[in-house]
Formats: C-alpha cells, structure tokens, sequence
C-alpha cells in the first residue's frame, strides 16, 4: 500500500473508488499505466463522425477530456464523443442529441461523468433558457436537475451587449445561482475547482492581470444583492518590455481538472486535480516585420494557491493590489506554440471554439491541458512516412505532476522552442521566458493513415491518453485515440 501511495502522490494521481479492484492489481495497472506514459506507448482507436452528409462542425473541449461538437446544416445535433480507456476498463461512447426540439441554441456545454448536456436557448433578445439534459436517455430532461432555468443573459458564457455583460454560476442540480459578475468588457475565464474562478481580459498590457473570484458552496452564502464580488487575489501578467513593436491578445483561459470519480467507471485511480495547471494562451503580432506568433503561459494550481493564501492572510480590509509578475512568475512558464498552419491541407479547416468562449468566433481550438498534463503537436520535420504509409506527426508532452522549483533560474523553455522552431521574440524581456519551474517532457510519434497530410484541427487530452482530431474533408471529422 506504501509503494502505491508514493508513486501515485510523484505522478499527479490519486486513488479512485474504494473497492474498485485490490491493492496489488491497481498498482500493476499503475505501473503500466505509468510506463506507458513514459514510453509513450499506446493503443489507438480511429473513430468517424457517425452521419454522412454535408455539414459544418463546432468543437469545444470539457473539463472531463470528452469531446463536445454541434453539427449544422442537414443535421442539428450535438454529439459528445468520450474515447476508450483499458485501465478503466471502458468502452468508447458517442452519444447524439437532436436539438431540432429547440427555437436557436446559442451554447452548448456537457460533462459525460456526470451524464449531463447543457442547452443554451435564446428565447427573445433579452433572456434565455438553460436545458439540463441526460446523455444516455437521448436528450431527455436530467433526473438530477431542478427543471429548466430562464435567465438574462446566458450564465457560464459572456453575452456581450454594449456594456452589460455578464458572468454567472449556477447550482443546475439546485436551480439556483451562487455566483454573478457585471463586465464592463469582454474577457476570458475557466473554473479552476469547486471553489474559485479565474478571470483575465482579452489584450494584454501593464494591466493586464489574473483574478481569481470565489465562487460560494450554496445560495445563503453569496454576497448581499447588488454588492459586486471583489476579487480575492490578482496576479500581475507579464509586461511588455516595447508595447509600440506589436500587440498582444489573449486567445484563451483553460482549466481542467476532472473529479476523482466518474459516473461511468469504477477507476483503480484518477488525476489528482491539486496538481492541475492553468493555460493561458495567447497571441504577439508584431508590425514590423509583420507576424504572429502563438504562446501559452502555464501556471500549476500550487502557485494561485499559494498565492491566495497570502492574499487571505492579509488585510481583508485593503483593496486588492496585483501581485507583480516578478514576485510570483517564478513559479509559472512561459512557453512557445508551433504553428498548426502547417498541419493543414487547405483554409476549409472545420470551425471550432474553446471552451471558454462557447458563443466565439475563434477558428481554431488552443491547446487545453487535462490535469497535470499539456501536449504540444506538429509536423514531423523529415517528412517521414509510417510504415503502414501514413503520415507521421510528431507530439511533445510537458508533465507537471512534480512541479518543484529550483534555486536558481535556468531557462528550461530551449526544449520547447526548438520543438515549436521559434525563438523568443522581442516584445517580452528575456526573463519572462526564465523559469524556476521544473516539469518532464516527453516526445512521441503519431501515425495517421493518409497519403496526405490531413488537417488536424487539435489534439484533446484525457486521463487515460489523448485524441487528434482531423478531417480529409468536409464531411466527417476523424478521431485518433491513442490510450494505455
């Protein structure tokens, strides 16, 4: 039992249902589980969009590692794929919901652990309607939720209307909100766990900042009527060393750290959510020379709440000062994207939308981490050609689940941006793209069966592995699995 606990607490783990199998079976899967990380050795599933016809598609991630995406034209549905996983002992699932039933859905959210789908109805212009529905019953009304909610706006996206936009958090089991946020102006969020949320603005620049708000257990506790919520921490975000060589824009604000048990499956273990990391990706476009370039800045949970649990200790009476990006960046990294443009046949690339901005306009999904885990994807750079003559991809995995800081400051992102094959640009100064943070890269290879090189539109991680999504052509998405 020892040596189960202390390999599960080093890799980002932590056991799963009591009674789900015995000691000594789940740490033999553990350590399988584990070298096949390690190796990155994996099985591998294709799975196709199950209708023909032409369509168009909307993916998002959820906070589960499943799939959600809406389906247009000749079909309206919304079908959430969630992949196979041997350790679970799980079977791959799609489950499809019309949505023809409803006048115009202007959201859509899902987590398959808790067989939930969430419909977004406007109802006029001025409110909607949030529909709880069962996966597994085909789109019938959850047992679990108190009923269909009207509301205005939309809770859990940002409807933007002149000036009076607005956040919320809602109870759907109780019917009833926790948690509501007036914005003045459009900005990016994700819950981090069950108790806070972060907040960020979509352009960078010397106010640019994190905020962390927290979102109460229950009704009685929310602030009284019309007092805003105040932000219990700011972080400061990196300054722009020459604000007048380029802007920066805020693409995406993604945490993901599923709960330890599942509706589906009794799990030997799962992902330990204390050991999640926060992505924030975004975007420099310089003027001259005239370019884009695309980043991400991760910041494990460890650090906000650290962070967090200073900013209690202090004066709760003084108004909330950001922390300077000098004073807690240390413990965050600051890494480079490679260009998917290059992993794309022709401009026709599905259209999809992250997580964060279930309403956006956003062609492309960013990367998402899944816990502890991020995964980085490109080209293979020799052109090779699998033997089963597909074409190869290469995938670069960063593991946070140690995530201890050094004493000293080396540059632990040249792995990353020799994999990304871009240098750091002159918009930050260098030390922004310095770390103390200590995390573990792997790189793999990926085989697609094509003749030509296919148009990934993004790799999605899970507990158990992760799926490239790609399409040969406008009629049917394609998911590769590969899990342990």
């Amino acid at each position: 039992m020892l040596r189960y606990k202390i390999q599960l607490g080093m890799n980002g783990l932590r056991d799963g249902r009591a009674g789900a199998v015995g000691v000594v079976e789940r740490l033999e899967k553990l350590e399988a589980y584990l070298a096949r990380w390690r190796d990155f050795d994996f099985h591998s599933d294709l799975t196709q969009h199950p209708k023909r016809g032409f369509q168009s598609y909307r993916m998002q991630h959820t906070s589960d590692g499943s799939i959600l995406y809406r389906v247009y034209k000749s079909f309206k549905d919304a079908v959430v794929f969630s992949p196979p996983s041997m350790i679970r002992g799980v079977e791959k699932h799609i489950w499809i919901t019309p949505l023809n039933r409803f006048d115009k859905v202007c959201a859509l959210a899902s987590d398959a652990t808790q067989d939930l789908l969430v419909v977004a109805e406007r109802t006029n212009m001025e409110s909607s309607k949030l529909h709880f529905l069962s996966l597994r019953q085909s789109g019938e009304p959850h047992l679990d939720a108190a009923g269909s909610i009207m509301l205005s706006p939309t809770p859990g996206v940002c409807c933007y209307r002149d000036s009076t936009s607005e956040l919320a958090v809602w109870d759907w089991r109780e019917g009833e909100i926790l948690w509501r946020l007036k914005l003045g102006k459009r900005v990016n969020y994700t819950i981090i766990d069950s108790s806070h949320l972060a907040l960020a603005s979509e352009v960078f620049g010397n106010h640019a900042r994190i905020e962390i708000y927290r979102i109460p257990s229950s009704r009685d506790a929310v602030d009284i009527e019309g007092v805003p919520p105040k932000p219990i921490c700011a972080l400061q975000l990196p300054v722009p060393a020459h604000s007048k060589e380029g802007s920066i824009f805020l693409s995406s604000v993604s945490c993901n750290a599923p709960c330890a048990t599942t509706t589906f499956s009794e799990e030997p273990f799962t992902l330990d959510p204390d050991h999640a990391v926060l992505a924030i990706n975004f975007s420099i476009l310089t003027r001259s020379p005239r370019y884009e370039h695309q980043y991400v800045l991760l910041v494990p949970l460890r650090t906000i709440r650290k962070e967090i649990r200073h900013a209690l200790a202090c004066d709760a009476e003084k108004p909330s000062i950001a922390v300077p990006w000098e004073d807690w960046g240390w413990g965050a990294v600051v890494l480079p994207l490679p260009s998917m443009d290059s992993l794309r046949e022709r401009p026709s690339v599905p259209q999809c939308m992250p997580a964060s901005d279930s309403l956006g306009s956003h062609e492309d999904l960013h990367p998402e981490p899944l816990g502890h885990r991020y995964m980085l994807l490109r080209p293979s750079p020799d052109g090779a050609i699998s033997l089963e003559g597909g074409v190869v991809l290469e995938a670069m995995l960063l593991d946070f689940s140690q995530h201890h800081t050094t004493d000293n400051r080396p540059s632990t992102t040249s792995i990353v941006s020799e994999f990304a094959n871009t240098k750091a640009d002159q918009v930050f100064p260098p030390s922004v793209f310095e770390t103390r943070l200590s995390y573990r890269a792997t790189l793999g290879r990926i085989s697609i069966s094509s003749s030509v090189l296919p148009r990934v539109s993004q790799i999605v991680l899970q507990p158990d592995g992760f799926t490239a999504i790609y399409m040969h052509s406008v009629l049917r998405p394609k998911f590769l699995t590969y899990y342990v």
